[in-house]
């Protein structure tokens, strides 16, 4: 695989509690996230990882919904980039260990970045492409569900997924995963900042948007996922996306 282009570059440094609100990547990108000190929880798909100092996640930015959160003051670095002749999963999430000179790699980076938010050198991409041939001795399997609440957050989201054409109730979710509905948005909240019907309701628009794009029309998708209408899957893509079916359609043909 090559790395084609940084697309983003983030130093960042996190108090206790301190995060963003979860997302995906509108395009194919990937990101990694390395943990230089403290403890980061990193909210990917359905899983829940725990980073300490050296740790490391390795993605599909566009595929899963991501969100950090330190867990004490933590100082990591966020890379996000474009790879070609890559022949890594089209849902491709990993979790390393780094060796010490694997992080002597990133922090070279770093400092050729410069603490800049966007913007690459030669050096930074010819750094990140050795580091990225370098990782496979440092794939660790780690067990991502690390406690009770992280559980049931995986179990959430796997029942929703595989829910998509349904209309769930936030109860439905909660009585399928033996837990209260007061449990399940606090859970929720703690690993997405979301509302349970709102992440439900963006899953359902993330997988209208890929129905879309291979070639479904607006009456199979509509029909597929369960919405009560046409009409009303139309407003909600506009209300989501902020174009309506049609354009975003038409610019998927230009």
């Amino acid at each position: 695989m090559l790395v084609d282009e940084i697309v983003e570059y983030w130093h960042v440094t996190h108090k206790l509690s301190e995060g963003f609100k979860g997302h995906c990547h509108p395009k194919d990108n990937y990101e990694i996230n390395i943990v230089l000190s403290g403890t980061l929880e990193v909210t990917c798909g359905s899983r829940v990882f725990r980073l300490n100092a050296g740790d490391m996640v390795f993605f599909s930015a566009n595929k899963f919904f991501h969100r950090n959160v330190a867990v004490s003051q933590t100082d990591f670095v966020s890379i996000i980039f474009n790879l070609s002749n890559c022949d890594l999963p089209d849902n491709f999430l990993q979790f390393y260990r780094l060796s010490p000179l694997n992080l002597e790699i990133i922090k070279i980076i770093d400092d050729e970045l410069d603490g800049t938010n966007y913007g690459q050198t030669q050096a930074s991409k010819a750094l990140l492409q050795a580091f990225l041939l370098r990782l496979e001795k440092d794939a660790h399997n780690i067990d991502a569900l690390y406690d009770n609440a992280a559980l049931v957050y995986h179990n959430a989201v796997k029942y929703i997924k595989s829910n998509l054409s349904e209309n769930l109730s936030v109860k439905d979710i909660a009585q399928e995963c033996g837990v209260c509905i007061t449990v399940l948005k606090n859970v929720f909240s703690k690993y997405t900042g979301k509302g349970v019907a709102e992440y439900y309701f963006d899953l359902k628009m993330e997988k209208a948007r890929e129905m879309l794009i291979n070639g479904m029309s607006a009456k199979e998708v509509t029909i597929t996922l369960g919405f009560s209408s046409l009409s009303y899957f139309s407003q909600c893509f506009r209300r989501k996306n902020g174009c309506s079916i049609r354009e975003y359609k038409k610019a998927l043909e230009e």
